[in-house]
């Protein structure tokens, strides 16, 4: 009775009293060093170009001119991307695969042989590429922009890997029918930048056999919000761009929506290595294991 008159006082003054949640995920076990290991031998950036390949050093050129490159490459010594020139330690996305792939190997005994890939927002293939040398039998990469997906096709080409499919496709849009199941499902970079990431989340879960990996911008406070922002082209990759507003979730946000779209279980993948990106060591970046 109390609680509904202070309600109703603060109603009239146009004020609310909310329930606010602190709810917390449960953190993965920190991967042993021999998977760090394991993982850090396979990673590569730097391909030669594939005898297979067809193209002539003009139209290699001219192709690694026209795209923009929001991973680092190397193609046979011409090197793309951010910091050019620097060892791989000191690459973001480098030292984002050792806090990520440790992760997924641990729970799937140290491989990814026999497992089928999904990678929703693949931009160039940079995570599709990680999975496939790591012996998944298919990764399929999924993006909304026709030029990220065109290429994806072309890095592909470019390096010889025959295990990639890349497709034109928007995250609301996958089904169980196209693009199909998959054991392991990869949203990386991709839950910040949707209207509608509920919706998102539930077309994810329809997809995943085994479990899904969320790597996220994140609002750094305990209490379970989606802060509204601006999301220019300015603020990521202009290629990419389909949207104008951002919900950047908050950890405790990112439990919910993954419980509320029916993954049994969700864990925050630990910060266990000294070298990682400062979004992560902030707070403001997370990555999170959803599993069916």
């Amino acid at each position: 009775m109390v609680t509904r008159i202070i309600k109703s006082v603060l109603h009239r003054l146009g004020w609310e009293l909310l329930k606010v949640n602190f709810s917390k995920s449960p953190r993965l076990p920190t991967p042993s060093s021999d998977l760090v290991s394991s993982a850090a031998g396979i990673f590569a950036d730097s391909f030669p170009i594939a005898a297979t390949a067809g193209f002539s050093p003009d139209e290699i050129d001219a192709a690694l001119q026209g795209y923009e490159w929001f991973y680092h490459f190397d193609f046979g010594g011409r090197e793309v991307g951010p910091n050019p020139g620097a060892p791989k330690e000191g690459r973001g996305h480098y030292q984002r695969y050792l806090h990520i792939f440790p992760a997924i190997l641990s729970l799937t005994g140290g491989t990814l042989a026999g497992q089928r890939i999904l990678d929703v927002g693949c931009n160039a293939g940079f995570w599709s590429i990680q999975a496939a040398r790591f012996g998944a039998a298919s990764v399929i990469g999924i993006d909304s922009s026709a030029k990220n997906i065109e290429q994806a096709r072309f890095v592909a080409r470019l390096i010889g890997l025959d295990n990639l499919e890349y497709s034109v496709q928007n995250t609301y849009d996958i089904t169980k029918t196209s693009p199909g199941e998959f054991d392991i499902a990869f949203f990386f970079g991709v839950l910040y930048h949707l209207d509608n990431p509920v919706f998102a989340l539930q077309r994810l879960y329809d997809v995943t056999k085994k479990f899904a990996v969320i790597d996220t911008q994140l609002t750094n406070t305990d209490t379970a919000i989606l802060r509204v922002d601006d999301d220019t082209a300015g603020r990521y990759h202009a290629q990419s761009y389909t949207n104008t507003l951002a919900l950047i979730p908050s950890e405790s946000a990112v439990l919910l929506m993954l419980q509320s779209v029916g993954f049994r279980e969700v864990l925050m993948v630990p910060n266990h290595s000294g070298n990682l990106p400062d979004i992560y060591v902030t707070g403001t970046w997370g990555t999170f294991i959803a599993i069916k």
